[in-house]
C-alpha cells in the first residue's frame, strides 16, 4: 500500500488577506462594530432572550423590521441583555469604512470554526498545472489554442444569427491538458482527468477569532489609463490575516500511473503534470506575477508593484513550493487561460460572451484595451493605513511525510 500512496502535507501561508466564501452574508442586524473590532452576534441567542417574554419579542421584531435602528441602539434600549449574552464570536477590524458597514460576507466555517477547504486549493492546484503545462509545452499550446479560436467562432457565429452554442471553452479546452485519452466521451471526463490522482483533505478549522475584518475596495482603469478607486464601492468580509499556517493532507495515487492502470486511463503521457507539479506550478505563478508587475507599472502604482515583485523575489529561491493566487478577489487570470489564446481570440470571448463584454472595457468607453491590460480591475484589501494589498495570496509548500 506505502508503493501506491504517498503521503505528503501541503503547508500553506497566508501572504495576504484571503477570504473563501460560505456563500452567507452577515446582515448589519448582528454586528457591532467599533474602532478595534467586530462583535458578531448569534442571532438564535437573541430569538431564545425575546421567547422568555411577549413584549421582548415585540421589541425584537420591531428592531429586525427598523432599518434605521442598529444592534448597539436596541441592546441600549433594552437593559435584560448584554452583549456578552448574545456574542458569537469577535474578531479585529481592520476596516476603514466604519459608516458603510451593511453586511459582511462570511468566511466558510464548520461547527462554527473557519477552514481552509480542500477542494478550494486542489481547484488553484489544477488551474495552475494547466497554466504551467501550457507555458512549457509549445505543441500543446498551439492546439489548445486552434481548438479555443473554432469553439470561441462557432459561439460568435451563434450570437450572430440570434443563436447560442451549448460549446464551452473551458468544457473543450481543459481536457486537452488534463484528459489525455483522446477517445473518452465528455460525459466520462472526471474519471479520466488526471488530477484524480490529487487526493486533498481540509486543513483543520482555527478559531474565529484568528479572523479580521477586511474592507476590499475595487481599483479599476479608467479611459485614460490611470488606475482609481472605482467610486464608493466597499464590500467588507472576514479574512484570514497575514502569517496565518495551515497543513492540509495530501495523498498522490500512484497507482494510477502504473500498469494497467496507466494504459486504460492513458496517463502516460502527462505522468510529469503530477511528478513536476511544484514545477509547472512555479512556473504559473511567475507568469501571473510578471502580469500583476506589468500591470501596475504601466498604471503607475507603485505600492502593488512592489507587492508582487516582493513575492518575485522571494519565489526564485523556492524548490518545493510556489506562491499562488486563492480564493475569493483572486483575480479572472488565476481561474482561467484566456490570456494564453492570443489577442484576436481573447478579444472574441470579450465580444461575444455575455459575462465577459465589459472585461477590459472602461466605464464610458467600449474600446477594449487590449489581452495585457484586461481585466481592467483588481479588488484589493484596503487596511486603516489606507495601503492596498492584493487578495488571497498564499505559498504553498509540499512536504514529503515520512514513514513512522
Amino acid at each position: 500500500m506505502n508503493d501506491v500512496l504517498r503521503s505528503l502535507n501541503l503547508h500553506v501561508e497566508v501572504y495576504s488577506p484571503l477570504h473563501i466564501g460560505s456563500g452567507e452574508r452577515i446582515p448589519y442586524k448582528l454586528l457591532l462594530l467599533d474602532d478595534d473590532s467586530l462583535t458578531v452576534v448569534d442571532e438564535g441567542k437573541l430569538i431564545d432572550w425575546a421567547a422568555k417574554d411577549e413584549k421582548r419579542s415585540d421589541r425584537l421584531v420591531a428592531f429586525f423590521e427598523d432599518p434605521k435602528q442598529s444592534l448597539s441602539d436596541f441592546l441600549q434600549q433594552n437593559r435584560s441583555i448584554s452583549l456578552q449574552q448574545v456574542q458569537k464570536y469577535q474578531i479585529t477590524n481592520n476596516a476603514v469604512g466604519k459608516g458603510m458597514l451593511s453586511e459582511v460576507l462570511e468566511f466558510i466555517k464548520t461547527s462554527g470554526a473557519p477552514y481552509l477547504p480542500g477542494s478550494s486549493v486542489k481547484g488553484v492546484l489544477r488551474s495552475a498545472l494547466i497554466r504551467g503545462f501550457l507555458l512549457e509545452s509549445r505543441s500543446t499550446l498551439e492546439q489548445v489554442q486552434q481548438k479555443a479560436a473554432e469553439v470561441i467562432g462557432e459561439h460568435a457565429k451563434g450570437v450572430a444569427f440570434g443563436k447560442k452554442s451549448r460549446a464551452k471553452p473551458g468544457g473543450v479546452i481543459e481536457p486537452l491538458v488534463m484528459v489525455p485519452n483522446s477517445g473518452i466521451k465528455s460525459g466520462k471526463y472526471p474519471n479520466y482527468d488526471i488530477s484524480r490522482a490529487i487526493q486533498l483533505g481540509d486543513a483543520p478549522p482555527v478559531s474565529p477569532q484568528s479572523l479580521q475584518l477586511s474592507e476590499v475596495r475595487l481599483f479599476s482603469l479608467n479611459q485614460k489609463g490611470a488606475l482609481a478607486y472605482k467610486g464608493n464601492f466597499s464590500i467588507f468580509a472576514e479574512t484570514i490575516p497575514l502569517q496565518t499556517e495551515f497543513d492540509l493532507p495530501m495523498t498522490i495515487n500512484s497507482y494510477l500511473f502504473q500498469s494497467p492502470a496507466v494504459e486504460q486511463l492513458g496517463f502516460a503521457d502527462r505522468q510529469a503534470l503530477i511528478g513536476k507539479l511544484a514545477g509547472y506550478c512555479k512556473s504559473a505563478s511567475n507568469e501571473l506575477i510578471d502580469q500583476e508587475i506589468d500591470f501596475y507599472a504601466n498604471a503607475g502604482e507603485r505600492r502593488l508593484k512592489e507587492f508582487y515583485e516582493n513575492l518575485k523575489a522571494e519565489q526564485a529561491d523556492f524548490k518545493s513550493a510556489f506562491f499562488l493566487p486563492l480564493g475569493w478577489g483572486s483575480g479572472y487570470d488565476a481561474k482561467t487561460i484566456t490570456d494564453l489564446l492570443g489577442e484576436s481570440t481573447f478579444q472574441q470571448v470579450v465580444d461575444v460572451y455575455q459575462n465577459t463584454q465589459r472585461l477590459g472595457k472602461p466605464s464610458g468607453s467600449g474600446a477594449w484595451l487590449g489581452a495585457k491590460r484586461t481585466p481592467k480591475s483588481r479588488k484589493v484589501a484596503v487596511g486603516k493605513d489606507g495601503i492596498p494589498c492584493p487578495l488571497g495570496w498564499v505559498k504553498i509548500t509540499l512536504q514529503v511525510v515520512r514513514a513512522a
